[in-house]
């Protein structure tokens, strides 16, 4: 089981991260339904499974870099208009070039722990089975400032959600 490591400012990391380990911050006796579900060889198989369709679908078949830069092309005029910004229109460029480049290294990492070349839990891998976090830098996409505190987040959401929806078992 894998240590809490600071993987946010890591690009390896991120882009390494095992399937079977993606706790962020947390150890996993901390999530025991996550460890109780991958403990389960069918469960595991089926989550394999699922990611290998994610892939397949999204990645691989170019459908997630097609609606990423669809939608660029849609917000790239406004941004430098946008008083309120940020960031600079170079930065929003760099960072749209970098998550580009990031789900594709993160793609090939995927392919190689399901396929058996590269360890699924983090802990385990070769170094030199990782995939090089060439041409990116986690830090060029922007701040994470905004997502350090899972929790504050978390109730953010809640409260957002309670205000629009009311309090009461969320059917969204």
């Amino acid at each position: 089981m894998d240590a809490v490591i600071d993987h946010a400012n890591d690009t390896g990391e991120v882009i390494n991260m095992g399937i079977d380990s993606p706790l962020l911050n947390v150890r996993p006796e901390e999530r025991p339904l996550w460890t109780r579900y991958l403990a389960d060889e069918t469960c595991r198989m089926e989550y394999h499974a699922a990611m290998e369709k994610l892939l397949k679908e999204q990645f691989d078949s170019g459908a997630f870099e097609n609606e990423t830069d669809r939608v660029y092309a849609m917000i790239r005029p406004y941004i430098a208009k946008d008083p309120t910004a940020f960031s600079t229109p170079q930065e929003v460029e760099k960072a749209y070039e970098g998550i580009k480049k990031l789900c594709s290294l993160r793609t090939e990492s995927i392919h190689r722990q399901l396929n058996g070349s590269l360890a699924s839990e983090t802990a385990q891998q070769d170094p030199a089975n990782r995939v090089a976090p060439e041409g990116v830098n986690v830090t060029d996409l922007g701040s994470l400032k905004l997502l350090s505190n899972q929790y504050s987040v978390y109730r953010t959401g809640m409260l957002w959600r309670e205000r629009c929806f009311g309090k009461g078992p969320s059917t969204l």
